[in-house]
């Protein structure tokens, strides 16, 4: 058609008689052809709408597979023949957490732990050789390290020389089932722990006949059949209950409601012996018919501890309630839970009226006073709380011991108006009394004043007559001796020895008296110093006897009379080097021990010891053990000790036992420490 237009189109360009003689001249051949060029033309025409057709039906398809392939959440891939992925929809993304570019071009087995990628790698080579996998389990790995386990559908495709070209497949997520699986699994295994393990004895039986089906070796614990014993029979022909009555009743509400929950049934146990099981049973369906899930528990121990508890429990009850205290417990919401009849008697209340009352909207009154506030506050800290406290809206006194518990408080109270009134009078009482004592004391203090005067006086006036007796003894002696007979000789002796005993009597009762008749000054002294005078002092008497006094360890600063200390110490040494065995030289160990603020002195001997029933009379005036022919002394050496411990602010005290020794000791102030 348009190869005839053109040629019209020519001719008409043509003059006319040239156009005409060209047109007779083609006419015969153009109209002989023109149909069969007509008919080739529709055909090619035709072909050509039918091509653009299967062009336009193979691109819908096409988009159609590509948007399935696309949003498809199965996984579907290609791989080549090397086993690189060449084609991974988008699905891959969001189960792995890779970008598509970073898996395409790497193999599968990337993707994978290394004991699975060989697996899979045989898989793989067999696929090629034309084997078909369907529903493959396999194990790869997500890009933040997480196992994806997938299900494969895999086959091979071949290139045009039919040649394996390499795979393709679809693949599915099945890692949350797997995740169940195994928790199901572990569910089971737990389970079936529990049912073998547990304490309780757990069975399975058919509602239907009662027939046991399973049970645990809890049976055996609690009644003491094994689980062949009683899988088969029924609890009746076991003879498990021991009240069939209340079996009855339970088993008529099981099969009523589906389940009962902590019935206490007596049982019998294997040997016939009586036990307390606590019951619970539930019908469930095992295999489609209904059985009986029981879970029994021995409470035979436990029944009997919460009566004893009940029975311990009414008898706290009657204590209380019988007790001569009030009682009142309250929970922490400030309710009565307890109030017992002596606190309802105080409270002009009746206990049961109280229960479940607010304290403080029943007694308003006593808001703001002391009492709230301990109750607060040993509610609030949890500590314990004893007050006595006057109550003005009762008039009258009141002593609260306030225990916190785990409810609120629990509070014990006592009416002790009339122990108060006591105690005022009492007070009063000795108010009078320590002003007698005062009045007392100085009056004695004043006689002893006079007495230690008086003493001084005594003993310094005797010297004079006793000094004439000795002089005039001795003249006799060195004169006239001879003149006397032995017995006269034996009297005289006596006289002589008595008048020197009487001297040194009077020397004692002097210094007695003198102690503390001048001021006593306290100050810093060196003990060391005041040792080594001591021993100064008795060293001749300590060479005569062969003694051995040695000084142990350091000697502190003390605060002291320097005088008065070392007159106690000189009496003290010399006590010890006197009384030791006879023909045994004495030997003493002179030490200190610091005692907080204090240094105690101690004087050791290894003498005959003392009866601890005179350890406190020795100290006292003329306090002797022994003769004086035995050993000799006046009974005022130790007496002077203890003044002086007095005097220098301390004490004084022995530690003995007869035959082992002997530790006096005096404690004085501390001044610094060893070092001085």
């Amino acid at each position: 058609i348009v190869v005839h237009l053109a040629m019209l189109a020519w001719m008409l360009t043509l003059p006319w008689p040239v156009a005409v003689s060209v047109l007779r001249r083609i006419s015969a051949p153009v109209l002989s052809i023109f149909p069969l060029a007509t008919a080739l033309v529709g055909l090619l025409l035709e072909n050509e709408e039918v091509r653009r057709r299967a062009e336009e039906r193979l691109e819908a398809s096409e988009a159609r597979y590509r948007d399935l392939v696309e949003t498809a959440q199965d996984l579907i891939w290609e791989c080549d023949a090397q086993g690189r992925y060449t084609y991974l929809n988008p699905a891959w993304e969001e189960v792995f957490g890779y970008r598509l570019d970073e898996m395409l071009g790497k193999p599968f087995t990337a993707f994978q732990r290394p004991e699975q990628a060989e697996r899979d790698r045989e898989r793989f080579a067999r696929l090629l050789q034309g084997e078909t996998v369907k529903g493959l389990e396999t194990v790869h790995l997500a890009k933040d390290g997480r196992e994806i386990h997938l299900v494969v559908n895999a086959k091979t495709f071949h290139d045009a020389q039919g040649r394996p070209a390499g795979t393709r497949g679809t693949a599915y997520d099945i890692t949350e089932r797997k995740r169940m699986e195994a928790q199901l699994r572990e569910s089971e295994e737990k389970f079936r722990l529990a049912f073998r393990y547990s304490p309780d004895a757990i069975t399975i039986s058919r509602l239907e006949d009662g027939m046991f089906l399973e049970a645990n070796e809890g049976v055996t614990r609690i009644l003491g059949y094994t689980p062949e014993e009683i899988v088969g029979k029924t609890s009746m022909e076991l003879g498990i209950w021991a009240d069939l009555e209340e079996r009855a009743e339970a088993a008529e509400r099981l099969r009523r409601e589906g389940r009962v929950e902590n019935l206490e049934m007596p049982l019998r146990r294997k040997t016939g012996e009586p036990v307390i099981g606590l019951l619970s049973a539930s019908v469930v369906t095992l295999g489609g018919e209904p059985c009986v899930l029981t879970v029994t528990r021995d409470v035979t121990e436990a029944k009997r501890q919460r009566e004893e508890l009940e029975k311990v429990s009414r008898s706290l009850q009657d204590l209380l309630e019988n007790m001569s205290d009030a009682f009142v417990a309250l929970d922490r919401n400030w309710r009565y839970t307890y109030v017992n009849k002596r606190a309802g008697e105080l409270l002009g209340r009746n206990p049961e009226d109280l229960l479940g009352k607010h304290i403080w909207t029943e007694f308003p009154e006593g808001v703001g006073q002391p009492f709230q506030r301990a109750y607060e506050r040993a509610m609030n800290e949890g500590i314990f709380i004893q007050m006595a406290e006057y109550y003005p809206p009762y008039g009258r006194w009141f002593e609260n011991r306030i225990h916190p518990t785990k409810e609120g408080i629990a509070i014990f109270f006592t009416d002790i108006t009339e122990q108060k009134e006591q105690e005022q009078e009492l007070r009063r009482l000795n108010e009078e009394l320590e002003l007698r004592v005062a009045e007392r004391t100085a009056a004695l203090e004043a006689a002893n004043r006079e007495l230690e005067a008086f003493a001084y006086s005594v003993s310094h006036d005797l010297r004079a007559p006793l000094r004439a007796i000795q002089g005039f003894a001795e003249i006799i002696a060195d004169r006239h001796r001879d003149a006397l007979d032995e017995e006269g000789r034996r009297y005289f002796d006596y006289i002589i020895e008595a008048s020197h005993n009487m001297a040194r009597l009077i020397d004692d009762l002097l210094a007695y008296s003198r102690l503390g008749r001048s001021a006593v000054e306290r100050k810093p002294v060196d003990l060391g110093a005041v040792l080594e005078r001591v021993l100064q002092t008795l060293a001749p008497r300590i060479a005569a006897e062969g003694a051995v006094v040695r000084l142990e360890g350091e000697f502190p600063q003390v605060l002291a009379d320097a005088g008065l200390l070392e007159r106690a110490l000189v009496n003290l040494v010399d006590n010890a080097l006197t009384y030791h065995e006879p023909g045994v030289p004495a030997r003493v160990e002179v030490f200190c021990e610091p005692q907080g603020d204090e240094v105690r002195i101690a004087v050791r001997d290894h003498g005959i010891g003392i009866d601890p029933r005179f350890h406190e009379k020795i100290f006292d005036m003329f306090q002797r053990l022994h003769q004086t022919d035995a050993y000799p002394g006046t009974g005022i050496g130790l007496a002077l000790v203890k003044k002086a411990a007095r005097l220098l602010g301390g004490t004084c005290g022995v530690e003995s036992e007869p035959g082992k020794g002997s530790t006096f000791w005096i404690t004085v102030p501390r001044n610094g420490g060893l070092d001085g």
